[in-house]
């Protein structure tokens, strides 16, 4: 009778840690993952496109990149492009995240890791430069950025660092943390930056041309600035400053001069300004330095702003403050810097042929997109 009492505590107590709610002790991996703070378009850092290089993390998180630069009457011309114009795959590295600078990639591995790499220092004759091989930074990194000169992350505590592009690989000898903000989006054109805070508030810093600080005053600015009168999920910074609200509505401040604001109000202002005439289901923003886009849920983009014919008639030339439905094909991501870039359901790359800024009107042509081989971010954006 004993034995059998023994054993029947023995199954009720091996019931109850079996059914029993699961603690930290025993999460399983793939929860742990889940619980990690996952970005909303979790494919928006897997396309990186600068004048020059441009890099991808295809579905099976390997690494690709590539060069297409500008040809010799352009200022951008690079005579030692970092790659060749087909994609090339970075042995070594598995990532969910990359960016591309002229001369420089950063990429987030699986582990959160951030690993950089680019040229030594330039060399002569336009002999082809010595590409360093990858090297782990020694940070655990949500986000990474490379943009005229500057590296900029935000770490797994929502800490934002900066540091020059010329330390790329050195962050812990020269990073410098940006003060009193958590955040969880972030944008920089080099000299300007804006970040999303943790509730949803924006805030800028650096140079204050334009009012992109929120305000005329100070002139430059290194501590972030709240921005008044938005809330917003996502940021886009270029001459002048645009959020994507809480509620799938655009607002512009900074420069005009091109009618980038969105608005028939001429001039420059400090006040974040609706964009009208957009459709109601906005789901991204990019932009250059006078030119933003959207794209709705639907794949569809809208641009305004100077005037780029790459994107097909997008803009009234009289009135660039208008925004104008692109004749681009249907996409799930969009880059606008020297070339427009794509990736469309598929999960497929495609960029324009020619460079919009070398075309002068009435100059040959071809803003026809090209699939760019080897380069597939996912087999679908619906899985």
């Amino acid at each position: 009778m004993t034995r059998v009492r023994t054993i029947v505590i023995i199954t009720l107590i091996l019931l109850g840690i079996l059914t029993a709610p699961t603690t930290s002790l025993f999460t399983h991996p793939a929860q742990a993952q889940q619980a990690r703070d996952v970005p909303a378009n979790q494919w928006d850092d897997r396309l990186s496109v600068s004048s020059t290089t441009k890099c991808a993390v295809n579905s099976d998180n390997s690494v690709w990149c590539w060069s297409d630069p500008p040809e010799k009457d352009d200022i951008h011309y690079v005579p030692t492009p970092l790659y060749s114009k087909v994609p090339e795959k970075i042995e070594g590295i598995e990532a969910k995240a990359v960016s591309a600078s002229i001369d420089s990639v950063c990429t987030i591995a699986l582990d959160n890791e951030l690993w950089c790499w680019g040229t030594k220092n330039g060399t002569e004759n336009d002999d082809k430069p010595t590409i360093t091989a990858p090297k782990k930074v020694g940070m655990q990194v949500k986000k990474v950025q490379l943009i005229n000169g500057k590296v900029q992350v935000i770490d797994t505590n929502d800490n934002v660092w900066e540091w020059g592009l010329e330390h790329a690989d050195q962050a812990m000898q020269y990073r410098k943390k940006i003060p009193s903000i958590k955040v969880k989006d972030i944008h920089t054109s080099g000299s300007t930056s804006c970040a999303v805070d943790l509730g949803n508030k924006v805030w800028c810093w650096g140079n204050n041309q334009d009012g992109i600080l929120g305000s005329y005053e100070p002139e430059h600015s290194d501590s972030p600035i709240l921005i008044h009168g938005i809330t917003a999920q996502k940021v886009a910074v270029g001459r002048s400053a645009c959020a994507l609200d809480t509620a799938g509505e655009v607002f512009c401040w900074g420069d005009n001069y091109f009618g980038q604001l969105g608005s028939d109000t001429p001039g420059s202002t400090a006040i974040p300004t609706k964009v009208e005439k957009l459709p109601a289901d906005v789901t991204d923003i990019t932009t250059d330095d006078n030119t933003n886009c959207v794209l709705n849920a639907s794949g569809n983009s809208w641009c305004w702003g100077k005037f780029r014919d790459d994107l097909g008639e997008t803009t009234d030339i009289n009135h660039p403050e208008i925004p104008r439905k692109s004749t681009l094909p249907s996409a799930q991501l969009l880059r606008i810097e020297d070339k427009a870039c794509i990736a469309d359901k598929a999960g497929y790359t495609w960029c324009t042929k020619d460079y919009h800024r070398l075309i002068s009107p009435g100059d040959p042509h071809d803003f026809s997109m090209k699939k760019i081989e080897n380069i597939r971010l996912t087999s679908s954006f619906s899985d």
